[in-house]
């Protein structure tokens, strides 16, 4: 297998694992996504296009038609990231888009978690006033392939983005099943370890020579803080 293999499998698997949890959350009704994934795919996508986009939601709460934004680079790009894969949603953004950002910006992007329609019925008037392209609406298996076709070292990057940061969005996209969560912490974090500790007598009747101590309880919290840093201690 070559190197590109290596990493494209698991960012395959990864990206339809957030796929799948956000679909899960939009069939109950659940579009609250932007706060949870609109810096995940903020920094996704700064390391497929080399691009320096920022969450304008940081800057302007709620910035109409646009959540990120890149003014800097050599192609001036905003993104709309959506779990709504309609053609009235898409409608909708670029209505919302102000005057001042179709100045500002060259093109305009709609990123879907999930997969977009294979048609669009669009507002012919707000399509040329954005100047926006159908094939601007980007799903995740586009997405998908704009990482495949990156350099070795973005398709690395992205690989390691996402093995940061699954864990952490998949938990926070779980939807609860009578009140409970199929994954909770107890599953994510290491046991902290049973100890179980002595009186420190024997301790104590090893040092009688030394005169390290004065009394046994003196030992017991000597040994108990000595047992509590260990604890502290990566198994």
């Amino acid at each position: 297998m070559t190197a590109r293999g290596v990493f494209i499998g698991p960012i395959i698997d990864d990206i339809d694992t957030i796929s799948s949890r956000v679909r899960a959350r939009s069939k109950l009704g659940l579009t609250d996504l932007n706060r949870i994934l609109e810096d995940f795919f903020k920094e996704l996508l700064n390391l497929i296009h080399k691009a320096n986009l920022v969450n304008l939601n940081e800057i302007r709460h709620n910035t109409p038609g646009i959540d990120l934004g890149d003014t800097t680079s050599a192609t001036k790009r905003p993104f709309q990231v959506t779990s709504q894969t309609t053609s009235q949603k898409i409608n909708k953004t670029l209505a919302a888009i102000s005057d001042a950002d179709v100045k500002l910006y060259d093109k305009f992007y709609v990123l879907i978690i999930g997969e977009r329609q294979t048609k669009y019925k669009l507002n012919a008037a707000q399509v040329k006033r954005v100047g926006f392209k159908r094939r601007s609406i980007v799903g995740m298996t586009k997405l998908a392939s704009q990482i495949i076709a990156s350099d070795i070292d973005t398709i690395s990057a992205v690989y390691e983005k996402l093995r940061a940061e699954l864990q952490r969005i998949t938990v926070e996209l779980e939807v609860a099943i009578d009140g409970k969560f199929a994954t909770s912490l107890a599953g994510i974090v290491e046991d902290r370890p049973t100890v179980h500790r002595s009186d420190a007598s024997l301790l104590f009747a090893l040092d009688e020579g030394t005169g390290l101590f004065d009394s046994r309880e003196e030992a017991q919290k000597a040994l108990d803080g000595f047992i509590e840093r260990l604890e502290c201690l990566p198994a």
